[in-house]
Order: structure tokens, then C-alpha cells, then sequence
């Protein structure tokens, strides 16, 4: 089973489970379409990961577990 497929079937079983897709065989508006009908449109190309992964981690995770 490939990323997509898995993130497919996580959201069958649980659909309000944040998914971010990470990416280095998709361009990047492919991916971000791919990340929207898979659920909320997350999308952290690869060569992105070291300076954007925890910046949407952290926007995903609800305000009250967020440190200030």
C-alpha cells in the first residue's frame, strides 16, 4: 500500500484524523490537490520538510495543546 492509498483508507476509518502529505514524486499544485481530496489540503513537499513540517504540525494541532 502507497501513502495515498494509506491516507485514503485512514480517512474511511477516521475521518477527522489530520493527514500531511509529503511529497517528492508529485509537483507541488499535483500534491496540494491530492492533499485536499484526501482531506484538509496538507501538503509539505519534501525538500521542504526540514523548515516546514513542524510549522504545519503545529497549525494542525488543536489551540489548547499549542506551547506559547
Amino acid at each position: 500500500m502507497n501513502g495515498l492509498a494509506a491516507a485514503y483508507e485512514v480517512r474511511q476509518f477516521s475521518p477527522t484524523t489530520k493527514i500531511v502529505l509529503m511529497s517528492s514524486y508529485y509537483v507541488k499544485e499535483e500534491a496540494a490537490h491530492l492533499a485536499r481530496l484526501l482531506g484538509d489540503g496538507t501538503f509539505v513537499p519534501k525538500s521542504e520538510i526540514g523548515k516546514e513540517l513542524i510549522p504545519t504540525i503545529s497549525r494542525l494541532l488543536p489551540e489548547e495543546s499549542q506551547s506559547h
